[in-house]
């Protein structure tokens, strides 16, 4: 199972199976966050995100991030795959230089625009069209000369192409209630 997630400022994300994601903020206004005002925090815990940046983050990068386990990114206008393969912090390394085969880590591919990963080891960027390996925050990523299996047949439909008319899906106004107290 697949789960999308529409936002209002017109992001998407699409959760792969069994990922456990949490939305620690999310602010916006129209006119405010088309100004750089907006802010959207999210976290993924364990699995994976397709995720496609909306207005919250295009006018100022630093409103817009997803911590992982390993690292926090943050976005330059952007799509991108994040999957957390195994202990997210083990032995991947050992595992990608003897079989090949990525176990343990954060794997990253970006599609669209550009990610930076904030962690212990520094900032690292990555660049549309690339995709690297993080074992632990300790760790500079190591850059992927080939998109692994996994990331090549995700489950999930990247968020750039479902067909979502978010005038229609947010047309709704607030309900607001009012109460009149006797004076």
């Amino acid at each position: 199972l697949v789960c999308w997630v529409c936002l209002v400022c017109g992001g998407r994300i699409s959760l792969l199976a069994n990922t456990e994601f949490g939305i620690e903020a999310y602010e916006y206004q129209t006119k405010a966050s088309e100004e750089g005002h907006g802010k959207a925090v999210f976290h993924m815990f364990k699995g994976g995100v397709r995720a496609l940046s909306g207005t919250i983050g295009k006018k100022n990068h630093k409103n817009y991030s997803l911590k992982t386990p390993i690292s926090t990114i943050s976005i330059r206008g952007t799509g991108y795959d994040v999957v957390c393969r195994g202990a997210c912090s083990s032995s991947g390394l050992h595992q990608l230089k003897n079989s090949g085969v990525i176990k343990n880590g954060l794997v990253s591919r970006v599609w669209q625009g550009g990610i930076v990963h904030k962690m212990e080891a520094g900032q690292f960027e990555l660049g549309e069209g690339q995709s690297n390996l993080i074992i632990n925050s300790k760790t500079p990523p190591i850059k992927l000369p080939k998109l692994p299996k996994f990331m090549e047949k995700l489950p999930a439909t990247r968020p750039d192409r479902l067909k979502v008319d978010h005038k229609k899906l947010f047309a709704a106004k607030p309900h607001t209630t009012h109460q009149t107290h006797p004076t």
